[in-house]
């Protein structure tokens, strides 16, 4: 496994220290799954794609035992091939799931609206952020999450639950 595919684990608050290459393609399911769906909803301009897309976001950020895209990776992929179940989804992981479904949210509804300039700069967004996952193995949205939780830890005086704080300046450093 390479320094990039071990970082992007760290990145979504996986600790193990030598992870196999199972978790990275397991964890890399979801956003190849979610650029399709940006790639055919841009494509189609199509509001209920977004719609259901930020749904689908909102569902598993919510509920992490019941992550739509983890089922289908764990039904489709990993019970056929013997490969293990990906791991439920820790905060940094939940929190890019929510920022990914907000933006799918705004475009779904400015299409919708017909505000073509307002979903087209989202979709840029969005199209840019999934890219960064795929391509450069950078998830933009845990790397927001441990800004912001390093801007509060000041006035926060517990973690979130799924985090590991005596680790975070270490899983911040993944971000960089």
């Amino acid at each position: 496994m390479i320094r990039s595919q071990r970082q992007f684990i760290r990145q979504l608050g996986i600790l193990d220290p030598n992870p196999d290459d199972t978790l990275y393609q397991s964890l890399m399911f979801q956003p190849r799954v979610v650029g399709v769906i940006v790639s055919a909803g841009v494509l189609l301009q199509s509001a209920p794609l977004f719609l259901l897309l930020a749904a689908a976001l909102y569902w598993s950020a919510v509920r992490p035992d019941r992550n739509v895209f983890d089922t289908l990776y764990n039904g489709l992929v990993a019970r056929r091939r013997g490969l293990p179940a990906v791991p439920v989804s820790l905060a940094p992981r939940r929190a890019a799931m929510g920022q990914a479904g907000t933006l799918a949210l705004i475009i779904g509804v400015a299409i919708a609206t017909e505000s073509a300039i307002v979903a087209w700069l989202f979709e840029a967004f969005l199209a840019i952020a999934v890219a960064g996952v795929i391509f450069a193995r950078h998830c933009a949205g845990a790397c927001i999450y441990y800004a912001v939780q390093g801007l509060l830890s000041g006035w926060l005086s517990a973690p979130s639950p799924g985090s590991h704080p005596a680790a975070a300046s270490d899983l911040r450093a993944a971000c960089r």
